[in-house]
């Protein structure tokens, strides 16, 4: 899944803080402009991200192994 981190990213990735976390059908889990220090990874399943202004409107499909979040690396 991290083939694109190199070592060192690696090992700080998972010396993070890190949880997994199961959410409901239809949840929201960031909101666009939302303050963050999260990023989250697409274990199973997938997630659609929308746009505030246009919600019914995706605009991305992710499936596992995706990475999102209102992060920056």
């Amino acid at each position: 899944m991290f083939y694109f981190f190199n070592v060192t990213e690696r090992q700080k990735f998972y010396a993070l803080n890190n949880q997994a976390i199961e959410y409901s059908d239809k949840a929201k889990i960031v909101e666009e402009g939302q303050k963050d220090v999260a990023v989250f990874i697409v274990l199973k399943c997938e997630a659609i991200a929308t746009r505030n202004d246009f919600p019914k409107v995706i605009i991305n499909t992710l499936v596992e192994g995706d990475l999102f979040g209102e992060v920056s690396f």
